[in-house]
């Protein structure tokens, strides 16, 4: 099973509103409605292309499109962002997301020349707590509803 990660472009489209029409996942974008039309779901694609200090790619399976991976809030001045990112149901529990993690992160650090990626995962989601553990993300505070993750750029090679 060969995971690599791509910029999000209009090519996913079709893949996205599927897995969205599935229900896979709770979809939060903004530019898609409750009917999830394939003309909503690229209308939400060229949104996210025009946002400033965002990068979203798409995770790929031997080369099938199986969710998307975020470096938000990417700051230059303090050189950190942080990491979001969703795998379809059918594709979780197979070490994907912590693949798809360690790309970013690598990407990040190498081209980016970030110092800190940072997550805030809610206490409850267990598999996404446990993708950061694997990828190489401390624990590094906690609130009432969620932990906060990240990884300083000790090394390029988060642990694998």
């Amino acid at each position: 099973m060969k995971v690599k990660i791509r910029k999000l472009s209009l090519l996913y489209a079709k893949e996205l509103k599927q897995i969205i029409n599935n229900k896979e996942i709770k979809w939060c974008g903004k530019y898609i409605s409750h009917s999830y039309h394939l003309s909503k779901v690229k209308k939400y694609i060229l949104g996210q292309l025009k946002l400033k200090n965002y990068l979203e790619f798409a995770i790929l399976v031997d080369n099938k499109f199986v969710g998307t991976i975020s470096l938000e809030k990417i700051d230059k001045i303090k050189k950190e962002a942080s990491i979001g990112y969703w795998v379809a149901k059918s594709y979780r529990g197979k070490g994907i997301a912590t693949k798809a993690v360690k790309l970013v992160v690598s990407f990040g650090f190498k081209k980016l020349k970030l110092k800190r990626i940072y997550a805030k995962v809610k206490k409850s989601n267990i598999q996404s707590l446990r993708v950061l553990d694997n990828a190489g993300f401390e624990k590094k505070g906690m609130s009432k509803n969620e932990y906060y993750y990240r990884v300083v750029k000790l090394s390029l090679n988060p642990k694998t």
